[in-house]
């Protein structure tokens, strides 16, 4: 076959917190790495969304860091990156069983013969998952990780480079304040992505305003404010989508979702039975109005996973576009917030960079 799927890592419990370290070896370029986790619930009430529990994901090779993302930035990445829907089943019920994987792409896509990750390039390239099972879902009481690889197999590429996905900047959101960050220009960039994750909070509210200056201001190419980028942005990308369950012992529960923009949450329960409805606030958070003692199913859909919002500077898929901000001396991104905040959050700018071998 031209491709072929490899397990790295077979799935193996992590009821430790700690870092799970997995060599990158081998001779074949590496289209797509997958990490999937299962959760085991104890409970029935969460205390957080279940990819809470992959703390931060990163490919290095020694001090060269190539990837490095906490778990729900990476997975809205990946949304972003393919542009392909996200495969969430989130179990809020007790024994029920959680089920997230989080790629990394190193291609616009999967089987992108130009770009991709090849690891004989590298001296010692390792992927490097930190986890703590107990920030995330109902009270878990087992865990489990795996890994795989989409790798070229029998089909000879030679790819020109990969893409770099990194946190640029992490900071405190503050009512009015403007933050100014300076991005690199030594790799054409094809995305920049703006992270707000909050129960409570859509995360237009923390990006009021965007610009992006040229030169110290001698160029202003990109200003606008946060929530219509992502109507001008989204309308590319798919509805983000979560399907699950639960079960209710008292009228009302908080649960939640990877949506963080315009969330609309969908419940079925069991015989003739029905939610009596779901609190409006923004974020990822919802407080859900049941009756008792019953069994539920959830489809909950809309946008900004994670509370990520995303800008794409060049065309998605053309390789000759990826030369911005190249002749640069200087790129600044500066963000305000708005002058009312109901919540602070950490708010954080992620960039994907192309690099060349």
């Amino acid at each position: 076959m031209e491709y072929r799927i490899e397990k790295l890592l077979a799935e193996e419990a992590i009821t430790t917190a700690g870092t799970k370290v997995v060599d990158l070896r081998g001779a074949d370029p590496i289209s797509v790495l997958a990490v999937g986790f299962n959760l085991t619930n104890n409970g029935y009430a969460p205390s957080g969304h279940p990819i809470d529990i992959i703390k931060t994901i990163r490919v290095v090779d020694g001090s060269d860091v190539i990837f490095s993302l906490e778990g729900c930035d990476a997975q809205a990445v990946a949304y972003y990156s393919a542009m392909l829907y996200l495969n969430n089943w989130l179990s809020y019920y007790d024994n029920g069983i959680t089920r997230i994987k989080v790629p990394i792409y190193f291609g616009r896509r999967m089987y992108d013969a130009e770009y991709a990750l090849v690891p004989r390039n590298f001296g010692n390239l390792q992927l490097k998952i930190e986890h703590d099972y107990s920030l995330g879902g109902c009270t878990p009481d087992g865990a489990t990780l795996e890994v795989d690889a989409v790798h070229f197999d029998e089909k000879a590429i030679s790819p020109v480079g990969f893409l770099q996905n990194k946190e640029v900047k992490a900071w405190t959101s503050s009512a009015g304040a403007t933050e100014t960050i300076q991005l690199d220009t030594e790799f054409p960039l094809r995305k920049i992505f703006f992270s707000a994750k909050h129960d409570d909070e859509e995360p237009d509210v923390h990006f009021r305003t965007i610009e992006i200056r040229e030169e110290r201001g001698k160029r202003v190419p990109v200003e606008i404010d946060g929530r219509d980028l992502i109507r001008l942005i989204q309308a590319h990308y798919p509805i983000v989508r979560d399907y699950g369950d639960g079960y209710v012992q008292t009228d009302s529960r908080d649960l939640y979702f990877t949506a963080h923009k315009d969330l609309q949450v969908n419940m079925e329960m069991a015989g003739a039975e029905q939610a009596t409805g779901v609190s409006w606030t923004g974020g990822r958070k919802r407080t859900c109005y049941l009756t008792n003692d019953k069994d539920f199913n959830f489809e909950a859909t809309g946008l900004c996973p994670h509370g990520v919002m995303c800008f794409d500077p060049v065309e998605n898929d053309l390789s000759e576009s990826f030369r911005w901000p190249r002749g640069l001396d200087h790129l600044e991104l500066r963000v305000t917030h708005r002058a009312v905040l109901g919540n602070t959050t950490t708010c954080r700018i992620l960039t994907q960079q192309v690099r060349g071998y």
